[in-house]
Parts: structure tokens; sequence; C-alpha cells
């Protein structure tokens, strides 16, 4: 149950940030590969092999699920120590696979294809699009919106083109209506939050938001309580400076810099400190 947000930024283009939120406890692993003669950086979920991140062309996709089942398999075999899991995310290797596409057209096209369900933010410094998917009665449907540069988009895990899609308000299912409340109100908060937004720093923090006591129904979801979803990390794709960025929340990550941020190396990763965090939970 995550936040995915994008903007517009006239001295960068478009820039796509993330809250990724988890039942357990992950560990990430930065990676960079180079397959089919394109380079790519992206986030490694050691415990599911979940994966999003760019390419040397920009093509950059986050990605938010409405089910969380498939991509919880994992959960409570990794720890602090870093043990890892088993389970391999099949969306995690759609979303690899799409990263060696040139174009975001292409990329969608093959998102499409390998049938990746949710909402996948897919886009490049000029160009943003929204692919909405799921299943319906067996059938595989999607809806792509291409999105408007004076607009923001903020997508968490209710069905917005596909409005019948994943939880709903039902008055004899109590906990699938809270889940759709939280679903709601975050994606309202970070809705307000990004459209002041002038930067990456302010689109980044703009995700950050703890203004609720009740941790669920915040786009930060800081919450100590034994099985409740919390914010695991921040991830951001800027493709006009084909940089990944990381900010760990509650999370291990390992990566070796030098070896991600080589001079002749086409994509860059760069990991953030939590002081917004800090700041956001003091105001």
């Amino acid at each position: 149950m995550c936040v995915i947000s994008a903007k517009y930024i006239p001295e960068l283009g478009w820039v796509g940030v993330k809250n990724r939120d988890r039942g357990y406890y992950p560990v990430i692993n930065i990676k960079k590969s180079q397959q089919n003669g394109i380079e790519r950086v992206y986030i490694w979920d050691e415990n599911t092999g979940y994966t999003e991140g760019l390419n040397e062309y920009g093509v950059s996709i986050i990605s938010a699920s409405m089910a969380t089942v498939s991509d919880e398999k994992g959960q409570g075999t990794t720890t602090h120590e870093g043990t890892r899991g088993s389970y391999m995310s099949p969306d995690g290797k759609k979303i690899r696979t799409a990263l060696l596409e040139k174009t975001c057209e292409h990329a969608i096209a093959n998102l499409i294809e390998t049938e990746l369900t949710g909402h996948t933010l897919v886009f490049d410094k000029k160009n943003c699009f929204i692919l909405e998917s799921g299943y319906r009665y067996g059938d595989f449907i999607h809806k792509i919106e291409e999105l408007n540069k004076d607009n923001t988009c903020v997508r968490t895990n209710h069905g917005i083109l596909l409005p019948w899609d994943r939880y709903q308000r039902l008055p004899d299912d109590a906990p699938h209506s809270r889940k759709r409340v939280s679903s709601e109100v975050r994606k309202i908060k970070s809705e307000l939050n990004l459209k002041n937004a002038a930067n990456l720093d302010e689109a980044m923090e703009s995700l950050l938001d703890q203004s609720d006591h009740n941790p669920q129904l915040n786009p930060c979801r800081l919450d100590a309580r034994k099985g409740y979803m919390k914010t695991t990390g921040q991830i951001a794709c800027v493709p006009s400076q084909l940089t990944l960025y990381y900010r760990p929340i509650w999370s291990g990550i390992t990566f070796d810099y030098d070896k991600l941020n080589k001079d002749e190396d086409k994509c860059f990763f760069e990991i953030l400190s939590q002081r917004a965090l800090r700041s956001q939970k003091a105001n």
C-alpha cells in the first residue's frame, strides 16, 4: 500500500516520487546492470526481488500495487539483520524487463504484454503516463492516460481509471472500508502537498506528511504497531539527471557507491538522509 506521484518541474522535467510501504522490514540493494546494451539502475528488495528504477534513456518506472498480497509473501523472513527470503516478485521481473525499452511507449506496451497490475507511472524527462490495470472476471483490463505538465498525479491503492478495482466503501466489510478511507486520505493529502512543490526536495518532502494522529492516514506511515503497514523508504527517479534517489526510513540498504557511480556510467544513484523526515515530524 504505497503512494506514487509525478510532477513536472521546469528545471528538471518530469520527476517521480514514491513512498514504499511494506508489512515487513526490507533490505534494499541498489543495483546497476548492463543488458542488451542498456544500462539500468534500480532498487532490489532482497526479500522479494521487487524492482523499480530507470535506464540510460531516462525511461523510469515506479508502481503502486492495489493488492499487496503477492508482494508480501516474503513477510517475516527479513529481519534487521537482513535474512533473505526466497520469494521472487513477478512484478519486479516485469518492471526490470520493461526498463530494457528505449521509450515510454515501448515500456508501457511491454508492461501490458506481461500484464502488470496496479498503478504504474512510466515517464522520461518530457513525457509521463499513468498505466492502471487489473483483472476483472478473469480478464486483464488496462487504461492509459498521458499526463499534462500543468497537473500533478498521485495514486495510492484504489482504482481511479478503473473505479471498480480494489478497495471499496462497503458497509458490511469494515476492514475493506477502512483501507479505502486510508487510500483516499493519503491520496488527497499528497495531492495538496505536491501541488506547491517547486523542486525535487519539496516534491519528496510533500510525501513525508505525518500530520494525522492515526499513522495509517498519513502518506508517510510511521506506525510502531505490529501488523500495520509501514513506510519503509522513499524512491525518486529524475530522468533528466538519469539519477535514482533512495531515502531509507524503515529498511536496511546495501550498495557500493563507487561501483554505482563510475565516471563512464550513464545512470547514477544518490542516497538521502532522514533529516527531512525528522523535520516533518517536528512540524
